[in-house]
């Protein structure tokens, strides 16, 4: 899926969200992957370790 960096936080957001402006961000390291809503950018994260976020994504990707 096509992404667009948030500035030059490194935060990234799907394109397809861009028109509707509803959409979480997401930002990844080694060592952990954080998730925020792009409207509440002060806001709270959600913090995964990558080994769970990939295997969530992998789900999503099988409709699951």
């Amino acid at each position: 899926m096509p992404y667009l960096l948030s500035s030059n936080t490194g935060w990234r957001r799907a394109r397809a969200s861009i028109p509707f402006n509803d959409c979480v961000e997401v930002r990844a390291d080694r060592q952990r992957v954080r998730v925020r809503d792009s409207k509440e950018k002060p806001g709270a994260e959600l913090r995964f370790y990558p080994t769970s976020w990939a295997a969530f994504v992998r789900r999503l990707g099988h409709g699951r």
